[in-house]
């Protein structure tokens, strides 16, 4: 019987240790952080899953596609792909709840290699960004609504930056003071 010494010991102590620092770290994400095969079968999933309604340990073996609305499913093989080929952008897909709601959520996958350079693995992680884009299409509205509100008046409406640059002037502004849009888009 073979004995562990002191050093294997303490090298076991300090392995244990970072496996549950970086466990640690992985379970308090505000994202779903994950691991697939390079045909996108789930791994590893953290416990954030569950506010999408899924328990991890049933979706691991699941694919990912799976997950996804039916439109969605063929642009995230495409993205596999390229993800194969070494491409790694964001991704944005809509995500199936349990309850079956739609979510938008972002990935960031990145390609996992051995140390011979072949492809073993996806990893990355997900976030939920449909409230975020809501908030952001929302503001564009009304920002839509402020400028068609300050062309229709007959007074001058511009609008100002914090360094002093004009970056909106209503039609009857720049018919008073002889600029155009470009002179506007230009910023003086």
């Amino acid at each position: 019987m073979v004995e562990k010494t002191n050093e294997q010991e303490e090298q076991l102590k300090k392995l244990r240790a970072e496996v549950k620092n970086y466990r640690s770290i992985i379970e308090n994400l505000n994202g779903v952080a994950y691991s697939m095969t390079c045909l996108g079968v789930f791994t590893y999933l953290s416990p954030q899953i569950e506010q999408f309604g899924y328990d991890s340990q049933s979706l691991i073996g699941t694919s990912w596609g799976k997950l996804l609305v039916a439109d969605d499913k063929e642009k995230a093989l495409s993205d596999l792909e390229e993800l194969l080929d070494g491409k790694e952008p964001p991704r944005r897909y809509r995500l199936i709840t349990k309850k079956g709601e739609h979510r938008l959520i972002e990935d960031h996958g990145t390609l996992v290699r051995d140390s011979y350079g072949k492809p073993i693995a996806v990893s990355g992680s997900f976030v939920d960004v449909t409230e975020q884009v809501r908030l952001i299409d929302e503001l564009k509205q009304r920002e839509q609504r402020f400028k068609e509100l300050a062309e229709a008046l007959p007074e001058i409406v511009y609008e100002m930056d914090s360094k002093g640059v004009i970056t909106f002037v209503n039609n009857q502004g720049l018919a008073t003071t002889g600029y155009n849009r470009a002179d506007v888009e230009r910023g003086f």
